[in-house]
């Protein structure tokens, strides 16, 4: 009986407990392409929150834009904003956990999440070709 009423009052801090999340449209890229990383919050208003600085959120990219943030009604309901990144560099990068400040005294944390730059193909024929004539007209 004990373990029922402990399991039925853990339920309303599952049920209305808010979760931020991190999605990427693509996590394997190559030199140079673009991505966007959108941070969402679910179970929140959009005015409580405050949304972390782009220098505070990824070292190893470059920013390209950062989106305005928005509010999504339509079944769940979220909050979120949207960056969009590059990078010149090979390899595998880790976007690590992000902090976001909810009402000034709450703060959630997000996953991290690993995209990959892949290196492309250099062509090493050092083939040489002429130069085409000017084609009359």
């Amino acid at each position: 009986m004990r373990k029922l009423y402990l399991y039925i009052s853990l339920i309303p801090f599952f049920l209305f407990s808010q979760t931020a999340t991190l999605e990427v449209d693509t996590s394997q890229l190559r030199i140079g392409e673009h991505f966007r990383l959108k941070i969402k919050v679910h179970d929140v208003q959009l005015d409580s929150v405050l949304w972390p600085q782009n220098v505070q959120i990824l070292e190893n990219f470059d920013l390209i834009d950062q989106l305005p943030s928005s509010l999504y009604l339509e079944g769940d309901t979220y909050a979120y904003k949207e960056y969009i990144f590059t990078s010149f560099d090979t390899g595998r990068f880790v976007i690590d956990s992000i902090p976001i400040m909810y009402g000034l005294k709450d703060s959630l944390f997000t996953e991290s999440l690993a995209i990959h730059y892949l290196a492309t193909p250099i062509d090493t024929t050092n083939h040489f070709f002429d130069i085409k004539p000017p084609k009359k007209i």
